[in-house]
């Protein structure tokens, strides 16, 4: 097969990564042969590919290596990351072992229109043309900060370092932006403030006479107390599903937004939408509390879906949950990156404890808060004997009626480590 050099290098491939971590991780399938059928165009420009992920069913990756921009990529995994970890893999894949590639002999492969009729059932090559997708490089400085800062949201540094390049190269306009942003998370380190706090005056201040400009681009109706801005910028948004889908792209474009506060109510046909939507996958903490996702069947439409997988906090608390709605929510596969669950004041007794306890798919948990439920000795005592909660930084169970038993084993299974 010819050298595909012309087209790109690894250390292109490392350049296009929306971080190191993930060119890495690209490699590892490589050296994992995790790929199926990898096949080319027969000017070497087009590649796709079967790749086995964390899904059921292996992922359909394409790149087109031909534009001028760089790498096209598509992959139907979840990962908000472009080019994902599996198209840099194929990509490396190309460079170090073109001899696996099958030629498709399609001229104009492969476009919808020229798709031929000898592929596997279900594995279509077509794909949309590069044209109207828009590039995930950034082209500016600018934009790979910002870009950085969506990759990492809870990284501070990564925002310090764009007040550094407001101040060196924004406008007045511009180093006020970098004044607030560090403003911000200079509040957001602190445990406490007091009313009269300097910072929070000069916070206010810059607010109140930039705020116009930074939120432009949010639609008039949105600038409301529901916009968060934190550590500099818009990160969570308080609404409806159905203003979410409507809203929620162009607000992705310009803010590194990764918290929702989901408004009532939850339609089912808006939540199937969400559940299917890509722009999920760029959520970390999902706030349904308030009896927004109050029925077992809102939460298992907007959760059961492989773009629910970068979750790393829900909160569900003060949702009138019961042990079928807990019974739903242990049965979804894709919470895998979950951190953090709140099911505060719910209706969650000792069978609902002790399903928590015997759950393998809440190994991950450094934090769970159980707080005002009526939760017994027994509950309390599942919970001790659990073999999933080793990870528990933070067990919240006060105001659940535990009595001096329960304490006691929950003490010495938790320590400090338990509120009781």
């Amino acid at each position: 097969m010819a050298n595909h050099n012309r087209f790109l290098t690894e250390e292109q491939i490392y350049q296009f990564a929306p971080n190191a971590k993930a060119a890495q991780s690209g490699l590892a399938l490589v050296k994992e042969s995790a790929f199926l059928r990898p096949r080319c165009s027969p000017d070497r420009t087009w590649l796709s590919a079967r790749c086995q992920g964390s899904w059921r069913e292996p992922y359909l990756v394409r790149i087109d290596l031909a534009s001028a921009t760089g790498p096209q990529c598509e992959c139907d995994c979840s990962s908000f990351q472009r080019p994902c970890k599996h198209a840099l893999g194929l990509m490396f894949l190309v460079l170090r072992q073109p001899e696996l590639f099958e030629e498709h002999p399609a001229a104009k492969w492969p476009r919808r229109e020229t798709a031929t009729t000898d592929l596997p059932q279900g594995e279509p090559l077509d794909s949309p043309d590069p044209s109207n997708q828009k590039t995930s490089i950034p082209v500016t400085t600018s934009q790979a900060l910002f870009q950085l800062i969506c990759n990492d949201p809870d990284d501070p540094c990564h925002r310090l370092i764009y007040a550094d390049w407001l101040d060196e190269h924004g406008d007045a306009a511009g180093r006020a932006r970098a004044q607030f942003i560090r403003l911000q998370c200079r509040l957001a380190e602190q445990r406490e403030t007091t009313p009269d706090d300097p910072l929070l005056a000069e916070e206010k201040r810059l607010w109140e006479k930039h705020r116009k400009t930074w939120l432009a681009d949010v639609p008039r109706h949105l600038r409301t107390k529901d916009l968060v801005f934190h550590r500099g910028f818009l990160e969570e948004v308080h609404l409806t599903v159905q203003a979410f889908l409507k809203y929620a792209g162009p607000l992705f474009d310009t803010h590194p937004l990764y918290r929702l506060k989901i408004q009532p109510p939850v339609r089912a046909e808006h939540a199937t939408q969400f559940a299917k939507s890509p722009l999920m996958s760029r959520l970390r903490v999902l706030d349904g509390s308030g009896a927004a996702l109050k029925s077992p069947k809102a939460l298992r439409l907007l959760l059961n879906t492989p773009f629910a997988c970068h979750l790393t906090k829900l909160d569900l608390s003060r949702s009138d949950m019961t042990h079928a709605g807990l019974r739903v929510l242990l049965e979804i596969d894709f919470l895998t990156d979950l951190r953090d669950l709140v099911l505060a004041q719910n209706a969650l007794g000792d069978a609902a404890a002790e399903a928590i306890s015997q759950s393998p798919r809440l190994a991950s948990l450094r934090s769970l808060d159980l707080r005002g439920n009526p939760l017994g000795n027994k509950g309390a005592q599942a919970l001790a004997a659990s073999p999933h909660l080793e990870h528990l930084s933070s067990l919240d169970l006060r105001d659940s009626g535990i009595g001096p038993s329960g304490v006691k084993a929950l003490k010495e299974r938790f320590g400090e480590r338990v509120r009781v």
